[in-house]
């Protein structure tokens, strides 16, 4: 099994119990004993990625990262998916409130 590895330095996670599973992972994944990684081929790395270089020879891409502790470390990776956070558009607050404002004239909105 391969293995997959998440950086991140703030995980927000979208749609229903996502958020859940992550961290559930997340505790299976970064035990001491590894289990969790060989079982499910995921693993969480809160850090702050430096540098990505590639290798001459294999191509492969290197990662210079901090850790947690602040400690410095680098590891090899034969695929990396560069991603930020989104910060929605103001516009979006606007639609929501609309939607949210037919759906109470309709008498749909959900009951607490």
């Amino acid at each position: 099994m391969r293995e997959c590895t998440i950086f991140f330095i703030d995980l927000r996670a979208f749609g229903k119990d996502f958020e859940k599973y992550t961290v559930w992972v997340s505790r299976k994944t970064n035990r001491r004993d590894h289990r969790g990684r060989r079982e499910y081929g995921v693993r969480y790395e809160r850090c702050m990625i430096s540098k990505v270089t590639e290798l001459q020879q294999s191509k492969n891409l290197r990662l210079k990262y901090v850790g947690e502790e602040g400690e410095v470390h680098e590891e090899e990776f034969d695929l990396v998916v560069l991603a930020v956070g989104l910060i929605p558009a103001s516009q979006n607050q606007r639609l929501a409130e609309r939607k949210s404002n037919r759906r109470e004239r309709r008498g749909r909105r959900d009951k607490k």
